[in-house]
């Protein structure tokens, strides 16, 4: 089976230039709230499997999570 989740882990931790962190969900959303973080990117361990069990007719959202800090973006911008 396809693991999509580690695909893409792997490819955002070969990434450098926009400085990835990888925490604990946990310690993510607390540096979130806290303003250290501008954003959080959560995959379930399910994440894989969920995409792939995915048809064009579903209206069933992927099980990734996004969390955004937009006040600390405007107040660097």
């Amino acid at each position: 089976m396809l693991d999509l989740r580690d695909q893409v882990i792997k490819k955002m931790k070969a990434t450098k230039d926009l400085g990835y962190k990888f925490v604990s969900r946990n310690t993510a959303l607390k540096s979130l709230s806290d303003g250290n973080y501008y954003m959080t990117v959560t995959f379930p361990a399910d994440f894989s499997s969920s995409a792939a069990s995915r048809d064009n007719q579903s209206s069933k959202s992927d099980s990734m999570g996004l969390n955004y800090n937009l006040g600390r973006w405007s107040k660097k911008l």
